[in-house]
C-alpha cells in the first residue's frame, strides 16, 4: 500500500501535469540597448532617441508606467498591451538646457513581468555654446560682478572687496552671511537661488533675471557700509 506522502507527491505532480501551459505563462522584454549615450553635444540641444524591444515572453506585456529622474527628460510610449512576440518602444527627449559637464539620467518603466522594474540610462557630455559670450555688469553694483549666462544669471562677490567693509572671512564664510540676510528680508529669493562658493569669490546663481537683480540691491545695501558688514557677522556668529 502506498504511503500517505506517496499519495500526496503523486497528487502533486498529477496536478501540475494538468494545468496548461499558459498558466505560467510570462511577459518579457528584451531591449536592443538599455542605455544611450548621445555623446558630446552643445547646451540646449535636444536629444531624441527610440529604446526598441521586444516581448519575447508568452503573455501580453504591460507597461503601466514610466518615471523619469529629472524634468529634462519627456518619455512617450503606449499604454496598450504588447502581445507575445511583437515589438514595441519608449521615445524619450533629453533636453540638455542649463546642464553642464557629464549628465546621466534615469528612466524606470513599471510592467506586468515576474521582475516588474526596468531601467534605462541616458548618458551625454554637455559643452558650452562656443558662440555664446555672457554679459558681464561689473560698474552698477560694485564690488559685485552681474552675470547674464545663456540659461540662467550669476552675482559674483569677491571676498577680498569686502576686506575694505571690515569683513573677516572666505567665501563659506560670506555665503552664511548672504543666507542669514535673505532670509531675514526676502524668503521667496532665497528659495530661488543656489552658491557655487570657493575661498576666495561667492557666487550666486539664479535662473531669474529678475532675481539676480532684487537679491543684488539687497545684498549691495547691506554689504556696502562698515557698519552693516559688521551687524551680519555678529547676527551669524551668534
Amino acid at each position: 500500500m502506498l504511503s500517505a506522502k506517496v499519495m500526496i507527491r503523486s497528487l502533486f505532480y498529477l496536478v501540475i501535469s494538468s494545468l496548461p501551459i499558459h498558466a505560467f505563462s510570462q511577459p518579457k522584454a528584451e531591449f536592443t540597448s538599455q542605455t544611450v549615450d548621445f555623446g558630446t553635444v552643445i547646451e540646449g540641444t535636444v536629444c531624441k532617441y527610440t529604446f526598441k524591444f521586444k516581448n519575447t515572453g508568452n503573455k501580453p506585456l504591460i507597461i503601466s508606467n514610466v518615471s523619469v529622474t529629472c524634468g529634462c527628460t519627456v518619455p512617450r510610449w503606449s499604454p496598450q498591451p504588447v502581445p507575445a512576440g511583437d515589438t514595441s518602444s519608449i521615445f524619450i527627449e533629453f533636453n540638455t538646457f542649463n546642464k553642464m559637464g557629464l549628465v546621466e539620467k534615469g528612466v524606470n518603466l513599471t510592467t506586468n513581468q515576474p521582475d516588474p522594474m526596468i531601467g534605462l540610462i541616458i548618458v551625454a557630455r554637455v559643452i558650452p555654446d562656443p558662440n555664446f559670450v555672457a554679459t558681464i555688469d561689473s560698474s552698477s553694483l560694485k564690488p559685485f560682478y552681474l552675470i547674464d549666462q545663456k540659461s540662467f544669471s550669476q552675482i559674483k562677490i569677491p571676498v577680498k572687496k569686502l576686506f575694505k567693509k571690515k569683513f573677516r572671512g572666505d567665501g563659506y564664510y560670506l555665503e552664511s552671511i548672504v543666507k542669514k540676510i535673505l532670509s531675514e528680508t526676502d524668503k521667496t529669493l532665497q528659495e530661488s537661488i543656489w552658491y557655487t562658493t570657493t575661498t576666495d569669490e561667492l557666487t550666486i546663481n539664479t535662473f531669474s533675471k529678475d532675481i539676480k537683480q532684487n537679491a543684488a540691491k539687497i545684498l549691495h545695501k547691506e554689504l556696502s557700509k562698515k557698519r552693516k558688514v559688521k551687524k551680519w557677522m555678529k547676527k551669524v556668529k551668534s
